[in-house]
């Protein structure tokens, strides 16, 4: 029984590393930061294909023994996003950064997979410091926006859907850090990292046919069990 149970696994797993990841017309990478602390301030920014991939921007202020900082970094099917700010007895601090992915394709026709590994687990916050890291997501597809959605929180996020051959649409995720501190003992940071894929699934008909084998096994290695049991009643 465990051999036909670790069948069906490997095949499902087969199944699934035979997705390709899907194709974009074009794409586009964005990161920017911005801090205050205490009278400084600074902003920074830098976007694909200007410059190319990895893109880092870091946007640090330092005023009235108060810091701040917002960096960010944008590399392919990657996004990262950090926000630190540190209050001093006179000078308050707080920090933004955002890193972004725009891509538009053409739909092959059939479904996909939109799969994204979520980490917001560095946010935290110290005193009345706030904190706070989260991604946001949107598709396109034709005329429907399929996914808006806002996660706060760690994790998978993974979605199928289908798209009829030729139809254009869009992907957007954006990885968001925000960081406030308003007096002496506040330190806060936001954090938001994720890693991303958008691929095309393969017909399941090999899937469906293990399976269907898988337990057609099951049941006829059960039937004689059932027949033997009833003759010692």
């Amino acid at each position: 029984m465990k051999r036909l149970i670790l069948a069906a696994v490997l095949g499902i797993a087969a199944f699934q590393a035979s997705a390709e990841p899907l194709t974009f017309t074009d794409s586009t990478w964005t990161t920017s930061g911005f801090s205050s602390a205490g009278t400084a301030s600074n902003s920074a920014g830098d976007a694909s294909p200007t410059t190319p991939l990895p893109l880092t921007t870091s946007a640090p202020s330092a005023d009235l023994d108060a810091t701040a900082s917002g960096d960010a970094i944008a590399d392919l099917d990657v996004l990262g996003a950090l926000a630190t700010a540190v209050a001093s007895a006179d000078g308050a601090a707080s920090a933004v950064a955002s890193a972004a992915f725009l891509g538009n394709f053409v739909a092959p026709g059939g479904l996909l997979y939109l799969l994204l590994d979520i980490d917001l687990s560095a946010t935290s916050a110290q005193g009345d410091g706030f904190g706070e890291g989260l991604v946001r997501i949107t598709l396109v597809g034709g005329p429907d926006l399929l996914i808006d959605e806002i996660v706060r929180t760690t994790g998978i996020f993974d979605r199928h859907f289908e798209l009829p051959f030729g139809t254009a649409g869009f992907l957007n995720i954006e990885a968001v850090g925000s960081a406030e501190a308003a007096t002496v003992g506040d330190i806060a940071v936001g954090s938001a990292s994720v890693i991303f894929g958008l691929r095309t699934v393969p017909e399941p008909a090999g899937l469906a046919l293990l399976l269907a084998a898988v337990l057609g096994a099951v049941m006829a290695s059960r039937g004689p069990r059932r027949v033997q049991a009833r003759s010692f009643a």
